[in-house]
C-alpha cells in the first residue's frame, strides 16, 4: 500500500468511529466546529507514529505534516495550536483504541471460547531515567519515581498495565484490556481493581507479582478469573520443589507473547519513552495516541 492510501485509509478508520468519539470531543464554546477538524488532527498524528518514519513527538510529526501534507491539510494551524489540539484528544484516542481493539479482538475465535485464555503484564512509561528519575516534575498527578527491573534502573514515569487475548496461532496476543497507574502501583492491586472485571470468564497467565492466594476465591466469585501466576518461595522454603520448578517454566512460556507484544509496540510507536511531554494532559495523549496508532495498524495491515 503506498502512502497517501495510507493517510486515506488512516483518515477514514478516523472518520468511521468519529460519531461514537463525540463525547470526548464536544464543545461547550463559540468554536464548537472548528475549520481544522478533530479528525484531521487525529489521523495526522496516528498517521505519522505508525507509518515506516516512527516519529515518535509532536514536533517532528507537526514539522513532517507542514512539509509534505500540506497539499492534504491546507488548514493546518501552527505548531502551538497543532500540540493544543492534540493534548486535549487524550480521552478521544483511548476511547478510539478500545473501539478499533474491540472490532479487532471480538473476530477471533479465542474471544468466542467459554474459557478464554489472557497474559497480563505491565510496561513502564519513562517520563525521566537515571539520576533525574527522583527531579522528574512532569505529570506529577499520576507519575512519581519506581524501578524497572528489567532494564535495572530508576525512573519517573507511569505504568501501562496491559492485558492480551492469546491467539492459537503463536501469534502475538491481541490488546484486550489496559490501565493505568503510577510507577510505584502494585502491579496486583490494579489487576484486581481494573482489568479483573474486563476478564471475566477467563484463565490469566501472570508472573510472580499476581501471586495472591488470598484474592483467588473472591476473583473467582466475582468474574470466575482463574490466575495462573508465577509461584515463588515462601518463607523458611530454601528452594522451589520441582513441581514448582516445572510450572513456572511452562507459565514462562505462555506469557512470552506478552513480551513480543511490548516488544511490537516500542518498536513501532515509541510508547515507552515520553521524555518530551511536558504535561500530564500530554502524557496521557502520548499513550493513548500510540496504543490507537497500534490498533489502526493492526486493522488495517495486519503486521
Amino acid at each position: 500500500m503506498t502512502w497517501d492510501l495510507k493517510l486515506i485509509a488512516t483518515y477514514y478508520v478516523v472518520c468511521s468511529y468519529s460519531d461514537r468519539l463525540s463525547v470526548y470531543t464536544i464543545r461547550q464554546s463559540n468554536n464548537y466546529q472548528p475549520r481544522f477538524t478533530d479528525a484531521e488532527v487525529m489521523t495526522i498524528y496516528l498517521y505519522c507514529s505508525m507509518d515506516v518514519l516512527h516519529l515518535t513527538d509532536k514536533k517532528e510529526i507537526y514539522e513532517y505534516a507542514d512539509r509534505h501534507l500540506r497539499t492534504w491539510f491546507p488548514l493546518l494551524p501552527s505548531y502551538e495550536a497543532f500540540v493544543q489540539r492534540c493534548n486535549n484528544l487524550g480521552a478521544a484516542m483511548g476511547h478510539l483504541a478500545d473501539l478499533v481493539y474491540t472490532d479487532i479482538y471480538t473476530q477471533m475465535p479465542e474471544y468466542q471460547a467459554n474459557i478464554r485464555e489472557y497474559i497480563i503484564d505491565s510496561l513502564p512509561i519513562m517520563l525521566a531515567q537515571r539520576q533525574r528519575a527522583y527531579t522528574g516534575k512532569v505529570a506529577r498527578e499520576i507519575a512519581c519515581p519506581g524501578y524497572c527491573a528489567t532494564k535495572k534502573e530508576w525512573y519517573h514515569g507511569i505504568k501501562l498495565h496491559a492485558s492480551g487475548l492469546m491467539a492459537a496461532d503463536a501469534r502475538l496476543p491481541v490488546l484486550h484490556a489496559v490501565a493505568l497507574s503510577n510507577a510505584e502501583a502494585s502491579d496486583n492491586t490494579i489487576f484486581k481493581q481494573d482489568i479483573a472485571r474486563s476478564s471475566c470468564n477467563s484463565i490469566t497467565y501472570a508472573d510472580s507479582a499476581y501471586m495472591d492466594e488470598a484474592a483467588a476465591p473472591e476473583l473467582s466469585r466475582l468474574y470466575n478469573v482463574t490466575v495462573c501466576s508465577i509461584e515463588r518461595r515462601v518463607k523458611g522454603q530454601p528452594v522451589l520443589y520441582y513441581e514448582q520448578v516445572c510450572q513456572n517454566t511452562a507459565i514462562s512460556r505462555i506469557r512470552q507473547p506478552i513480551e513480543g507484544l511490548f516488544n511490537w509496540l516500542i518498536v513501532r510507536t515509541g510508547i515507552q519513552i515520553a521524555s518530551k511531554c511536558r504535561s500530564t494532559k500530554g502524557v496521557i495523549f502520548h499513550i493513548y495516541g500510540k496504543i490507537a496508532a497500534s490498533a489502526i495498524y493492526l486493522l488495517l495491515f495486519n503486521s
